[in-house]
């Protein structure tokens, strides 16, 4: 965060080379039989609003449409973790095919505020699943239902931590 606010410039150059990595890691998964791909972006959150365009959408549009342009077909999944209520002006301007949800976004807003022509992903937390018991039964039950006719792909809100038990 600090090198975006001191040298805009060497983070536009860093992030080409990161799509260019990118793009030749994805296209790797595909030919090795990935039938969906995955953009994480975990700094997400970090991004001044300011800088969306630039250091958010710019970098992983062009990772989209390099693997487009390569006959890559397959849904694409982004993850921009952290970002809140501004994942509906991301969703707007990424042109993924499904968006992942983390936990701390509430899912009924995000299916009031998200088109319906996006597949949304996620949103329990790695925490339930950590401590189990009758709160996770019981907030698995209400994603369920809270994305009852909507197109979802049930998951965490982010990744299973180091000491959950199998």
């Amino acid at each position: 965060k600090g090198l975006v606010e001191s040298n805009k410039e060497k983070v536009k150059k860093l992030l080409n080379k990161i799509v260019d990595i990118s793009t030749d890691h994805l296209i790797n998964q595909y030919k090795s039989g990935c039938d969906t791909l995955m953009i994480f972006e975990s700094w997400a959150g970090c991004v001044d609003l300011s800088d969306y365009n630039e250091f958010l959408y710019k970098p992983v549009e062009q990772i989209i449409k390099n693997l487009r342009s390569m006959n890559v077909r397959v849904p694409i999944i982004v993850f921009p973790k952290g970002v809140g209520k501004k994942i509906v002006d991301y969703s707007k301007n990424v042109s993924s095919n499904i968006i992942s949800i983390d936990h701390k976004i509430n899912m009924s807003w995000a299916i009031k505020n998200i088109s319906d022509d996006i597949v949304l992903q996620g949103n329990i937390d790695p925490e339930e699943l950590l401590n189990g018991g009758k709160t996770l039964e019981t907030n698995v039950r209400n994603l369920v239902k809270t994305v009852n006719g909507r197109k979802h792909i049930f998951n965490l809100g982010h990744g299973i931590l180091p000491e959950t038990p199998i």
